[in-house]
């Protein structure tokens, strides 16, 4: 059984890692064997499927769900011209370690707006999910943003913002239809991984609620400082 991770990358014009949103998912191909029934080639990939294509496919497809294409302040959480990487590593045995080298598939939407395009960096909303069960070693979050100025400065989050973060688990769970991959009958199953259990568990509920979150370390460095010295 096929263990992968996938981590999508958000970006503006730059990709300095200071600037960069992550959010990482794990999906789990039920039809290899342990690399029985697919062959794999030296970089432990599968050799039957174009994981660079595989990876700019759904690049594209998390762009279309996270940008607000018609450029209305419509709630999305991503500004127009905002881009998306998808790296996807292979996991191997035993712990499925990722040997984080050049990644198995690499594709993207390039980004072509500038950093300051967007509200407070450090506003986010939390897509919470499990799997079978809401228990422990059976839930995950993503932390979905940063958001656009008109949403960021809401005192909580509405309808469509809500919808789209929805929406993201939605791309997640249907990435199978987006592998090109020659078996017909292979399933590419979003997954929860537990590592203390070195075993994954097929996603089956998300849920968000009205509540932001605050993700300060994707925020910026401060640039200047004022002081004062009151009552003296």
């Amino acid at each position: 059984m096929g263990i992968y991770e996938a981590q999508f990358i958000s970006s503006w014009s730059d990709t300095l890692p200071r600037d960069v949103v992550v959010n990482t998912v794990h999906l789990r191909d039920t039809t290899d064997a342990e690399g029985l029934a697919i062959p794999f080639d030296s970089s432990g990939a599968d050799s039957e499927v174009d994981w660079n294509a595989t990876a700019g496919a759904w690049a594209a497809n998390m762009h279309a769900a996270l940008e607000d294409a018609s450029g209305e302040s419509g709630g999305y959480p991503l500004m127009v011209g905002r881009g998306v990487r998808v790296k996807i590593y292979r996991l191997t045995k035993p712990g499925a370690k990722v040997v984080y080298g050049p990644p198995i598939g690499d594709g993207a939407v390039a980004a072509t707006a500038a950093q300051n395009t967007t509200g407070n960096r450090d506003v986010a909303l939390c897509l919470s999910y499990y799997a079978g069960r809401n228990g422990p070693r059976r839930r995950g979050r993503l932390y979905i943003g940063p958001f656009q100025p008109a949403s960021a400065g809401m005192y909580a989050p509405g309808g469509s913002q809500l919808s789209v973060t929805l929406g993201v688990g939605t791309v997640l769970a249907a990435l199978e239809a987006h592998k090109p991959d020659p078996f017909p009958n292979n399933a590419l199953d979003w997954v929860l991984y537990s590592r203390k259990d070195d075993a994954t568990y097929k996603v089956t509920n998300t849920w968000v609620d009205n509540e932001w979150d605050t993700q300060r370390r994707r925020g910026t460095k401060p640039t200047a400082r004022r002081t004062a010295s009151p009552g003296s």
